[in-house]
């Protein structure tokens, strides 16, 4: 079985979460992105056709659950978060296709599968930090091992390919301080190693309590690979929410 090397939100599952004032948390996120883009895998001597993950393959992503704990000292922080995301799909196909080595017969049922699972491990400076505002950069160091297979009906015998990946990336992060207990704030990175990754977000911020945050807010990634006989591009946008809890 092949190993691709694969830059991702992370499915995205990643997050690099908002720069944190000192002391130890952890927070956990709801995220419910549509999820679109296509793949091509090539094998045995066969080139594979681009396939659309929802218009060709059918694919339905679940919501994305994510954990992950910080601590911080003074203007800067450390977070490490996992994730890890489940797509599935089942259509009829109406054009033959061909995947790692393997031909389809239009007519046939396929049914596909993505799981994606995404350790990011995220330090942030603060280069100005007052009750106002507080702006800083982020260095993240990405870890994703995942895997797209493909079977059906008439060919039962799934065909499978696997990727892992670390990914080096650098991004910005922004809090504005409304009141006492309303921020609003944002990041947004980019990496690129034998692939490329970027991903965005913004959010609202409801603190009643010092050690207790109420996060919502909308997130975006954009991954492109192509290597190893396989080109893959994911785009994942959408809300989430989010709890914070600190100690």
């Amino acid at each position: 079985m092949k190993r691709i090397l694969i830059l991702l939100v992370g499915l995205g599952v990643l997050m690099a979460g908002p720069i944190e004032a000192a002391g130890l948390g952890v927070r956990g996120y709801y995220w419910t992105p549509a999820v679109s883009g296509d793949i091509r895998v090539d094998g045995a001597n066969l080139r594979g056709d681009r396939l659309d993950l929802r218009d060709t393959l059918g694919l339905e992503n679940d919501p994305v659950p994510i954990v992950e704990v910080y601590a911080g000292v003074a203007n800067q922080n450390l977070t490490l978060a996992y994730a890890r995301a489940r797509g599935t799909g089942r259509c009829t196909l109406d054009d033959e296709m061909r995947f790692d080595g393997e031909l389809y017969q239009a007519r046939d049922t396929i049914n596909s599968r993505l799981l994606v699972t995404v350790y990011d491990l995220a330090y942030g400076y603060s280069l100005i930090a007052t009750p106002l505002i507080e702006l800083g950069f982020l260095s993240q160091a990405k870890f994703i091992d995942g895997s797209m297979s493909v079977s059906s009906a008439l060919k039962p015998a799934r065909r499978e390919k696997t990727f892992l990946s670390p990914i080096p990336m650098l991004g910005v992060n922004l809090r504005l301080g409304i009141l006492n207990f309303l921020e609003i704030g944002g990041a947004a990175s980019g990496g690129y190693a034998q692939a490329r990754a970027y991903e965005g977000r913004a959010e609202v911020v409801f603190k009643p309590m010092a050690l207790l945050g109420l996060h919502g807010g909308y997130r975006t990634q954009v991954l492109t690979v192509d290597q190893n006989e396989a080109r893959f591009e994911l785009n994942d946008s959408g809300p989430y929410l989010a709890l914070t809890l600190g100690f």
